[in-house]
């Protein structure tokens, strides 16, 4: 007898533990079922308790812990629900629509590679599953992988159609890849079938990032009357007609959004350049003043009324502004790059010099602030110390091609003074810049001038003749590429081009054009 009492206690503390244990399980499964009833009727906050009571009481059942995750992820707490999908995989690695929800969170998230690297898994166990390809298609994208991105979009059509971001991610792939075509396709599909707000405006600012302004214009004008912000798009939308070249009717837009809601900087501010553009200056100036006594900490106001006050030659009032600026904002290279500028306007080569030098300690790392002071000091009579400055910019902004037009520049004026090795060196900086930057008009029309010098006259026309398609209104290539006209035997065109540089002559002599050193950068 006493040796059978330890086998029953034995086996009624095992059957204790059963009961206590599968009490436990029932009650996490209760808590399961209420949290996916409370999940259904869109009560998240109390769903969330729910299934984190089931957590709680069985932490390894990945089923609670991906139920959690998916209340979260609905919670906008993306970072949190990340977490319980981690612990769902760990528990259970093979289970894909875990895995597939945990992507989700990490495109949210910004989390593109791990997002990546996960639906590459989710795909080679099910090719088919287009969810998963619409999201890949849009984390490539992300990723600036725009060809791979356009493989997998184009491949889930109809998903695509009922996700606004996915066409997003269709037309900023092919803006990318120089499809505008394509892109403005994909954007206007938006328009045609029912899209929200947030999709039309979003749209927007891909096009408008593409400098696609008329299907920005159009998409913002159709965010309009449901987003949420509606001064925000009537910013953008004003913007968009600025940048066509609208500017009375950009004028008239910012006026309105004024009538409808309070002013802001930016409007402003854009309602500045809109009187700039239709040569308003004092009513340009006022808007600019507004947008200052708005935010008159924000130097970038200041920095714009400069622009249109150099753009339109009031030399004087750039002046006094730069040096209020350089004032104000004593830190700031800009500001100095500002002062610099109008004061090389005025000619006071010497306070320029200043100006750009301290702008250059000031941002060691701002090639445009490098560049210009070298600009100055070749426009000032110091061209040793404008290629030691170009030099010393190149070895730091191998990037940089304006370095290496203006410093091939300044060599073909020592290949003219008698400086054998010069032309070499020019030659070599020109096809560098333009290897960089094939858009270099100025860069062009130096090189088509060697070409010419050199009786290379074919290889000059192709120069020339690129300089002027990037330049049309510079009156110096018209006048070379006549000369290169006439010595490759065709009369006609060199006629022509000379009637085009005697009128862009007059133009630029009307215009004032030069007053400003040419070839300053902009801060």
């Amino acid at each position: 007898m006493t040796r059978g009492l330890p086998i029953l206690l034995s086996s009624f503390l095992w059957l204790s533990c059963q009961l206590v244990f599968g009490q436990a399980k029932t009650e996490a499964e209760l808590h399961a079922e209420r949290g996916l009833q409370l999940l259904q009727a869109r009560n998240l906050a109390a769903a969330e308790a729910e299934f984190g009571q089931a957590v709680k009481l069985s932490p390894r059942d990945p089923a609670y812990l991906s139920e959690l995750g998916i209340v979260l992820g609905m919670e906008q707490r993306f970072a949190d629900s990340d977490r319980y999908f981690q612990a769902a995989l760990e528990v259970d690695p093979g289970d894909l629509s875990i895995r597939r929800n945990l992507t989700k969170n990490q495109w949210r998230l910004g989390e593109f590679k791990s997002a990546e690297a996960n639906l590459q898994k989710v795909l080679r166990a099910q090719p088919a599953d287009a969810e998963s390809t619409l999201i890949l298609g849009m984390v490539e994208e992300n990723l600036q992988h725009f060809e791979s991105a356009l493989r997998l979009l184009n491949s889930v059509p109809e998903l695509v159609k009922q996700h606004p971001e996915s066409v997003v991610a269709l037309a900023r792939s092919y803006y990318q890849l120089k499809d505008p075509a394509r892109a403005r396709q994909s954007l206007r599909r938006l328009l045609s079938d029912p899209a929200p707000a947030e999709a039309l405006y979003a749209g927007g600012q891909t096009a408008l990032e593409a400098e696609d302004f008329t299907t920005a214009e159009d998409l913002f004008a159709a965010a309009k009357p449901g987003y949420p912000d509606p001064a925000k798009v009537s910013y953008y939308l004003a913007l968009c007609r600025y940048r066509r070249g609208r500017f009375s009717e950009c004028q008239q837009a910012v006026l309105d959004s004024f009538a409808t809601g309070s002013p802001t900087r930016e409007l402003y501010t854009l309602l500045g350049w809109c009187y700039g553009g239709q040569n308003k200056i004092q009513e340009a100036t006022l808007a600019f003043d507004h947008a200052v006594a708005l935010d008159p900490g924000n130097e970038s106001t200041y920095l714009d009324l400069g622009t249109v006050l150099l753009d339109h030659h009031q030399d004087e009032l750039a002046l006094a502004l730069g040096k209020e600026t350089a004032t104000k904002f004593p830190g700031s290279y800009r500001a100095l790059m500002l002062r610099g500028t109008a004061e090389a306007g005025m000619g006071y080569l010497t306070d320029a010099l200043k100006s750009y030098g301290r702008a250059a300690e000031l941002n060691p790392g701002s090639p445009e602030a490098n560049y210009d002071l070298a600009i100055i000091q070749s426009i000032a009579g110091f061209g040793k110390q404008a290629l030691e400055t170009l030099d010393r910019g190149i070895k730091k902004f191998p990037r940089d091609a304006p370095h290496y037009q203006e410093y091939a520049a300044l060599e073909i004026q020592r290949a003219e003074g008698g400086d054998t090795g010069a032309e070499a060196r020019a030659y070599e900086a020109l096809r560098r810049a333009l290897s960089l930057d094939n858009g270099l008009a100025q860069a062009h029309f130096l090189l088509g001038k060697l070409e010419l010098k050199n009786n290379r006259t074919t290889q000059a026309v192709t120069e020339l003749e690129a300089a002027a398609r990037l330049d049309p209104k510079d009156a110096n290539v018209h006048l070379a590429l006549s000369r290169a006209y006439t010595r490759l035997g065709s009369p006609d065109k060199a006629a022509k081009e000379l009637a085009t540089y005697k009128t862009s002559a007059e133009r630029e002599l009307q215009a004032g054009r030069g007053r400003v050193p040419v070839g300053l950068r902009r801060w």
